[in-house]
């Protein structure tokens, strides 16, 4: 005996594959900020386009060492092909200004992932924010065409100094 059902109206619901491949930005070296975004690279693993309105994607960034912090947007609008990358900016707003090393842990989540093992960032990235130099070239002293005097500041390993007039020439 061979019984078969059929549904009306079924609908399937493929699997959705969706991990982070890299951190866009910041980059090491880079020129530190207090307004630096934070953007993360994600692939799509699945064999079909992912419509974020169905399947939202929230993408975190951890952030431990000089600059903790915990940063999270969810795309819930937009569509990413099977197999495409998409960058997603966490945030516009990190203060990168802090000195020190800052390691960046990036991991995407949807319900009903089929692959959770591959959702993180591997590895994570360290970046390291250099202090900023103290210019210190003593007290305050006029100086008349013609006249020079000499300025400086002291050496910090991995920085480079440009001195500009108050017209940045």
């Amino acid at each position: 005996m061979y019984c078969a059902f059929a549904f009306a109206n079924q609908q399937t619901h493929a699997q959705v594959d969706v991990g982070a491949i890299s951190l866009v930005s910041p980059v090491s070296p880079m020129c530190a900020t207090a307004f630096q975004n934070i953007t993360v690279s994600i692939k799509n693993y699945s064999a079909a386009t992912i419509n974020f309105a169905v399947d939202s994607v929230t993408v975190t960034v951890n952030i431990t060492g000089a600059n903790a912090q915990s940063l999270t947007t969810t795309l819930t609008s937009g569509t990413l092909v099977s197999g495409g990358f998409q960058d997603v900016i966490v945030t516009t707003t990190t203060d990168m200004n802090i000195a020190g090393t800052s390691t960046f842990n990036a991991f995407t989540a949807v319900t009903g992932d089929a692959n959770p093992a591959n959702d993180a960032l591997i590895p994570a990235i360290n970046i390291t924010v250099n202090p900023n130099p103290a210019a210190a070239v003593g007290p305050d002293k006029i100086i008349c065409t013609g006249d020079s005097t000499t300025i400086g500041a002291a050496s910090v390993a991995g920085s480079t100094y440009k001195w500009y007039d108050i017209n940045f020439n």
